[in-house]
């Protein structure tokens, strides 16, 4: 297995968002959000606090791919890709709820992709950087058609470019619909397609507080979920779930302290968030930090 060695998410997602930026036909106009270069300790203090445009929201988040080699890869052996060929690796549950939260930030109506180059070595993120084709270069996958992790062992998704078929894979693999990948140029017309709406300082308070309900439902009920099986889990609120699963779990402080003290201190600091912060530095903060994406605004003309 080819581990990127040379090569980071970060490099690459810079250099990508630069590419998307530039890339972006005359209808329509890209511009990040970094929460870094937003005044900070000044309520009020920043660019774009007051900021209403048409447009969109667009949720990145970087993968490295690791070049597989080796005939015997699982994908190899079961005939699926001839090497070499990549894999997409997910993040684990036992570490993170990170993929479940992406997936319920897409199923809210937010614009939500992973964006996995085609190539795994600074060598070639340079090759497609210089010759303006790092969009090309790099393949784009919804979180929703990847689907849920359906236990705590590894996850990935193979794809073997240019081929547009990809594979969810841990021991058996699955393919995935053709909505589950897109390349470069697609996903390029994919943006270009969207409706634009008019996003207001209200829009992103609205847009944050449905970050701040996934983050903390998932951080409280993340540990239990093997235990108790929630229904209609998605449709709750934080506060209808904290207390349907505090009368399951019961009184005893060390059956709650996992999740629930865990949730309560992100609560708590959610509320200096939104009380110190503009919308739209609160969005690009919930992204980066427990999403793990970088946030692009999209204007159509």
């Amino acid at each position: 297995m080819g581990r990127p060695k040379d090569l980071s998410e970060f490099s690459y997602g810079y250099a990508l968002t630069e590419a998307l930026i530039n890339a972006a036909p005359s209808s329509l106009k890209a511009a990040p959000y970094f929460p870094s270069l937003i005044k900070e300790g000044k309520k009020g203090g920043g660019y774009d606090v007051k900021i209403t445009f048409s447009g969109e929201l667009l949720y990145l988040q970087f993968k490295l791919a690791d070049e597989m080699v080796s005939r015997s890869a699982v994908e190899a052996q079961k005939k699926l890709f001839k090497t070499p060929f990549f894999r997409m690796p997910l993040r684990s549950s036992t570490k993170s709820d990170q993929h479940r939260m992406l997936i319920e930030l897409e199923e809210s109506g937010e614009k939500v992709f992973y964006a996995a180059p085609k190539f795994s070595t600074a060598k070639g993120l340079d090759e497609a950087y210089l010759a303006r084709r790092l969009i090309q270069q790099t393949c784009f996958f919804r979180p929703s058609k990847i689907g849920p992790l359906p236990d705590q062992k590894q996850h990935w998704v193979a794809f073997k470019p240019p081929s547009p078929i990809a594979y969810f894979c841990s021991k058996e693999p699955k393919k995935l619909n053709d909505a589950a990948i897109l390349d470069g140029q697609s996903f390029l017309d994919n943006l270009l397609s969207f409706e634009p709406r008019e996003v207001t300082p209200e829009v992103l308070r609205g847009t944050a507080n449905r970050m701040r309900e996934i983050i903390l439902k998932e951080l409280m009920y993340g540990p239990l979920r093997r235990r108790f099986a929630v229904k209609n889990y998605r449709e709750k609120s934080y506060e209808e779930l904290r207390s349907e699963l505090t009368t399951r779990v019961g009184k005893k402080r060390e059956e709650q302290e996992e999740g629930f003290e865990a949730a309560e201190d992100v609560a708590q600091s959610f509320q200096r968030l939104e009380q110190e912060r503009e919308p739209t530095e609160q969005v690009a903060y919930l992204a980066r930090t427990f999403f793990g994406c970088e946030v692009l605004r999209l204007e159509k003309d």
